[in-house]
């Protein structure tokens, strides 16, 4: 159980790290076109996926879900 506990984490991890480069890339790529004179098709969707998302706030989420579910399942 410990093991497979450590394995998640680290694929939150490194999920959280990819999420974090691709987010860096699309800010260039944004930037890139912007200087070339090239129109963005679906703006409203590269800024959504632009966004920086706090990886704290990610942990957190998870942890209160993870709180409600074992609540849930305790009462039950």
């Amino acid at each position: 159980m410990a093991q497979a506990d450590r394995r998640a984490d680290l694929t939150l991890q490194i999920s959280l790290l990819a999420e974090y480069e691709i987010t860096r890339l699309i800010t260039m790529v944004k930037e890139m076109a912007k200087t070339m004179g090239i129109k963005e098709t679906d703006k409203s969707e590269l800024e959504e996926l632009a966004k920086d998302i706090a990886p704290e706030q990610v942990l957190e989420q998870l942890d209160e879900h993870e709180k409600q579910h074992l609540n849930g399942n305790s009462s039950a």
